[in-house]
């Protein structure tokens, strides 16, 4: 499930995740069942010359309202 609003580029989401309204997820892999509450954000943008970095959230996981996973983190 995809809320209104919500945004998702360049990322794996697994069966069962939920992006909720608002919510910003990019560059990120989103486990099974995983949830990002909303107005949360996962992942970021990297300018030309920076090394990207993976978000992952673990099966269950829950990105809570209003905070960030930043780039490369863990869940």
């Amino acid at each position: 499930f995809i809320g209104t609003g919500a945004l998702v580029e360049n990322s794996v989401v697994m069966p069962g995740a939920v992006i909720e309204t608002g919510a910003i997820v990019r560059h990120a892999i989103l486990g099974e069942e995983s949830k990002v509450c909303a107005n949360a954000v996962v992942g970021g943008s990297f300018p030309d010359k920076n090394k990207m970095q993976i978000s992952v959230t673990s099966k269950g996981a829950v990105v809570e309202e209003n905070s960030v996973l930043l780039p490369g983190e863990m869940l």
